[in-house]
């Protein structure tokens, strides 16, 4: 017999949140879905904790009402080297952003670029 969940909250995390979350648990306690989600967690964050707050921080205070939080989760998960690749993160979301928002929001991130 299936399961029936309701959704009753949804917020967006970073790769980071996901890893330190799951890595609090044993792996005999996973989930197929939530190993695969650790894994992928650890391969594919390329912040420290600390540098995924400060941006994170840096971004929210641009107080720019058309970067929501998923862009931000977004842009911190993706840390784009180039403002082409911020452009394609933008296009998750359906209002165009001018060009000089697309400037801010770059220079902000290209501190954290390895």
């Amino acid at each position: 017999m299936p399961l029936h969940f309701e959704i009753t909250d949804e917020k967006f995390v970073t790769l980071n949140t996901v890893k330190k979350v799951l890595g609090k648990r044993k792996k005999s306690e996973m989930t197929y879905e939530q190993k695969m989600a650790y894994e992928n967690a650890k391969n594919f964050s390329k912040l420290s904790d600390k540098n995924v707050n400060a941006l994170h921080e840096e971004l929210m205070n641009l107080e720019m009402r058309k970067l929501t939080d998923k862009l931000i989760i977004k842009i911190i998960d993706i840390v784009p080297e180039t403002i082409d690749d911020l452009k394609v993160i933008f296009k998750l979301s359906k209002i165009s952003f001018k060009k000089n928002e697309l400037d801010n929001v770059f220079e902000i991130v290209k501190k954290y670029v390895k």
